[in-house]
């Protein structure tokens, strides 16, 4: 993934987790989450199996303590289309949601 790709991903997730009323501490360690997706370190490593799982399925089977990018996934995979006001947030989705 190209570095501006990735910053714009980051940055864009990082507003929506802020508007959700999240914290510093919780921010920082998204960060860290975020890095460790980009780079398909544990739990980010398995494949998503599309005929098999749901996203939310995938999502929920990555355990780690504080698992915020889980949170902000789930948060976003409950999204409906016809009430999402911003390009930007299905934008995000379809980075989560990649074939790994």
């Amino acid at each position: 993934m190209k570095e501006s790709i990735f910053h714009q991903i980051l940055y864009t997730a990082l507003e929506i987790w802020k508007k959700i009323g999240s914290k510093i501490t919780s921010t920082n360690i998204l960060v860290a989450q975020i890095k460790l997706h980009n780079i398909f370190e544990p739990p980010y490593h398995y494949t998503f199996i599309e005929d098999i799982e749901s996203p939310e399925t995938w999502w929920l089977g990555c355990k780690v303590p504080n698992h915020y990018l889980q949170k902000l996934a789930l948060y976003l995979l409950a999204i409906t289309p016809h009430s999402a006001s911003c390009k930007q947030i299905f934008s995000i989705l379809s980075w989560i949601i990649q074939k790994r």
